[in-house]
């Protein structure tokens, strides 16, 4: 029992060096994660204002049409 105790012993620092490397990995991917998350939320925000632009200019071009129908 006690070779068992003592190899255990020995296998603990690598996989408490292991589970740190590990947690600094998850950590720094969450990280990103996040990161591109942020991003893709401003990008989301940019999307919507240039369809809010779009429809305005084509709502103005339809106005613009309409006038020269009238002109003409």
């Amino acid at each position: 029992m006690q070779e068992l105790d003592s190899t255990s012993r020995k296998r603990k620092p690598k996989d408490l060096e292991r589970l740190d490397g590990l947690e600094a990995f998850v950590r720094a991917h969450n990280s990103a994660i996040r990161e591109g998350m942020g991003q893709l939320n401003g990008l989301d925000s940019v999307v919507r204002d240039l369809d809010s632009m779009l429809l305005k200019v084509k709502a103005d071009q339809q106005l613009l049409k309409d006038e020269v129908e009238v002109q003409n």
